[in-house]
């Protein structure tokens, strides 16, 4: 190999420098053109995304849903998520309403997720155990009050029950100060482990609000547990917040004494038992724990007795009293009570009941009573009577005043049994009756004409006193108007200030309306001048009618009620109904249907007596004689009366529905006689009505 000399490497290197620094040259031209089309490749792709962010945009302001701004969509998507809050359904765990508003779109996701109170439901409802959800709710919901809601499926096993309940409460042990709600219903095994939580000293729920705890089925290894079942109420620590309170079948002494004070609401569910006995899975609520658990419920103003009759093993602490080796209690003050519901006591249940109670503040009562076997007396002894005392508890004529109650209603499967329920109390300011009949759940034919309906009683055997001068709303279900003459008037003459009449369900109702088209026999003086006027006999303020699928009713006695109540304006028109109202009302469905207006006289209503008050026997009557020991005030009362009738209210709102002979065009003729509202809800034509 030839050396090479020293210059020709010298030169062959200046070269090679020189054709790099060239080509470093070109590749830094290249890279800066590169970092350029970056920039612009950039640019573009920031301008494309900006343009596409744009585009959506316009694109979703053509959806009006998009228009609302995001405070009112919060308000939309907490309403909905409440209203979902119902229901049970085990198959929709996963996918609830907070989950399926935040997978619409991008921007309801960002605005559930920042929205607390939608994440504060935690429900536990599935067969499949799934902790991820309620991790999840409980992040999302940050401080927010929660509502818990554990419901055991039927498909596990106990065992599974109370391992599910016991990872639940261990993921909410960290939140226990912000529970606001609880609904739990297990078999039994869950809900020891939750009375185990609420009565730990160390458990303060300062936000619990409502309670609910239910028991499907009790079971041997719940109730033989002493955490369960013991002797006396737990607990007596601070008093809590807790409003409202349901327990079903659970035994009323598993609750805390200290969640009781500030309760308002309290709902029972204890169905009547087929025996006496309590062995170690099962239980009877006794009136004597029931008294004594209201006894610290000073604030209670709701009572509601679901299908739930207690066993009456006290008596009240009165003079005379049959013992029976029943326990002697005092009676319970409620002075705050204000609305008692009640399915499904015996009659002779209602009184004996409250008469353990002084409620004085007491304003709606609803009562379902269950009729009374044939033979009565195993009932009597499972309801705790004994066999020799209970004729004596029934045979009481202690009559219990409602000082302030003013709205009443009573279904009932017997037509005697309303007035062996409502003679025993005094209604002095009744404005509210509801009166239905029900026959164990037999469906209402709406267009039938039911001869199974029994007669509606008068008033006179229905209460002590008929008289109810404050009545203002009445509403008759599933009765029989009897076709007897001077039938209105000894119903209706009672309660001159009844503004609204409901008929649901009702035969023979055509005779009722005609007695209220009637016009007294002789015309009287108005107070305040301007010569006599024709009056009204009975019903002078009524202003509203409601007739629900009564089969007999026809538009003529409609009419008639209309041009007597509204007068008329002297045009043909209402001369020709009222022509039509007066001609076939005799055809309505009884022979004597027109003979009440000019035919025979109505049976006239006598005064009755004053009732002597028993004194200390009912509560708030006192030793007041009442309005009738004035003379001055019986005659100012009767000359107002008297200027009311001969200035009767306008009809100005009729209901129909479901009226077979009433057309929606016949109901609508009203309001050319002055009715301000008229409301048609169906009807039959009266070639399909089967009579």
């Amino acid at each position: 190999m030839v050396r090479r000399r020293k210059s020709s490497i010298e030169k062959e290197a200046v070269i090679v420098d020189a054709q790099l620094q060239i080509l470093r040259a070109r590749e830094a031209d290249f890279q800066r053109i590169l970092e350029d089309m970056q920039r612009l490749k950039d640019s573009v792709c920031s301008e494309r995304q900006e343009l596409e962010a744009k585009q959506r945009e316009l694109h979703s302001e053509r959806q009006p849903i998009n228009w609302l701004p995001a405070e009112l969509l919060i308000h939309v998507f907490i309403t909905f998520t409440e209203a979902d809050s119902d229901s049970h359904d085990p198959t929709a765990v996963y996918h609830r309403a907070p989950v399926v508003l935040s997978h619409v779109c991008s921007r309801w996701r960002s605005i559930a997720l920042s929205t607390s109170q939608m994440w504060s439901r935690i429900s536990v409802q599935s067969a499949a155990w799934n902790a991820r959800p309620i991790v999840a709710f409980l992040a999302r919901s940050g401080k927010t009050p929660l509502d818990i809601v554990f419901i055991s499926p039927e498909t596990i096993t106990s065992q599974d029950e109370y391992r599910r309940a016991d990872r639940l409460l261990t993921h909410l042990s960290h939140d226990i100060r912000r529970i606001r709600s609880i609904a739990f219903r297990s078999r039994g095994t869950a809900m020891q482990k939750l009375v185990g939580v609420l009565t730990l000293p160390d458990n303060v729920f300062s936000s619990l609000r409502v309670l609910e705890l239910s028991l499907v089925s009790l079971e041997p290894s719940s109730l033989s547990s002493p955490s369960l079942m013991p002797t006396q109420f737990l607990g007596s620590g601070t008093s809590l917040n807790l409003t409202y309170l349901r327990l079903v079948k659970l035994p009323l002494f598993n609750i805390p004494k200290h969640f009781l004070p500030n309760l308002t609401a309290l709902e029972l569910g204890f169905p009547p038992k087929r025996s006496t006995a309590e062995g170690p899975n099962s239980y009877m609520l006794r009136m004597s724990q029931l008294v004594r658990f209201l006894n610290c419920t000073p604030k209670l103003q709701e009572l509601v007795l679901a299908n739930t009759v207690p066993y009456m093993d006290v008596y009240l602490n009165v003079e005379n009293a049959v013992s029976g080796g029943l326990l002697r209690v005092d009676p319970v003050e409620l002075i705050h009570l204000r609305t008692l519901d009640w399915t499904y006591p015996f009659g002779p249940d209602i009184h004996h009941f409250l008469s353990f109670f002084n409620a004085p503040a007491l304003e709606k009562i609803f009562v379902g009573v269950e009729e009374l076997p044939v033979p009565p007396t195993n009932v009597l002894l499972l309801r705790g009577y004994p066999a020799t005392a209970a004729s004596q508890l029934f045979a009481t004529h202690r009559v219990i005043d409602l000082v302030s109650l003013r709205d009443l209603s009573l279904e009932c499967q017997h037509e005697e049994t309303i007035g062996s329920v409502l003679r025993k109390f005094a209604f002095p300011v009744l404005e509210t009756l509801e009166l239905t009949h029900v026959d164990g759940g037999r469906p209402l034919h709406a267009h039938r004409r039911d001869a199974s309906l029994p007669i509606f009683p008068r008033l006179e055997s229905m209460f002590r006193d008929p008289r109810l001068p404050r009545l203002t709303h009445l509403t008759i279900c599933r009765f029989q108007i009897s076709a007897e003459l001077g039938k209105t008037e000894a119903m209706l003459g009672y309660i001159p200030a009844l503004v609204s009449l409901t008929l649901d369900g009702c035969a023979g109702v055509w005779k009722l309306l005609d007695g209220l088209q009637q016009r007294a026999a002789a015309t009287v003086m108005s107070l305040g001048g301007g010569g006599p006027r024709p009056s009204v006999r009975v019903c002078p303020r009524l202003e509203a009618l409601a007739l629900l699928r009564c089969p007999d009713v026809e538009i003529s006695s409609l009419v008639g009620i209309v041009i007597t109540r509204n007068g008329s304006s002297g045009g043909t028109e209402d001369l020709a109904l009222g022509m039509a109202a007066s001609g076939p009302a005799s055809d309505n469905g009884g022979g004597d249907g027109g003979a009440a207006a000019n035919g025979p006289p109505v049976r006239a209503i006598r005064p009755l007596k004053k009732l002597r008050r028993q004194g200390g026997q009912g509560r708030g009557a006192g030793d007041d004689p009442g309005p009738s020991a004035s003379p001055s005030t019986n005659i100012l009362s009767s000359m107002i009366v008297m200027e009311e009738a001969s200035r009767p209210a306008r009809i100005s709102y009729v209901r129909v529905g479901d009226c077979a002979r009433i057309s929606e065009e016949e109901a609508m003729t009203l309001k050319a006689l002055g009715v301000t509202d008229v409301v048609w809800t169906g009807g039959r034509p009266s070639s399909d009505v089967d009579y």
